[in-house]
């Protein structure tokens, strides 16, 4: 279970944040729906990545809602072709 938490980036930020351990400020854009409310809660520039993966395979620093809203629709065009997307989830 925790082998499985630590490989996900968004539950072990969670899990940072639920036990007072530092972590950058972070939002699930799981849905182009959510990039309007995402983009007021955080700070740009951000930097957006994948749930699961490694390295800085889809690591893309974004500096505004509309690059963020860019950088979502080209990480899921081309995701999949990686064996990067689990579950459906970036």
């Amino acid at each position: 279970q925790s082998a499985v938490m630590m490989k996900n980036k968004y539950q072990f930020r969670e899990f940072c944040h639920k036990n007072n351990l530092p972590s950058p400020k972070d939002a699930l854009l799981q849905s182009e729906k959510d990039i309007p409310e995402i983009a007021k809660k955080l700070t740009f520039p951000v930097v957006v990545k994948p749930i699961y993966g490694a390295c800085t395979a889809f690591v893309i620093r974004v500096e505004d809602q509309n690059g963020l809203e860019k950088a979502y629709m080209d990480i899921n065009k081309y995701i999949s072709s990686f064996g990067l997307l689990l579950n459906g989830k970036m």
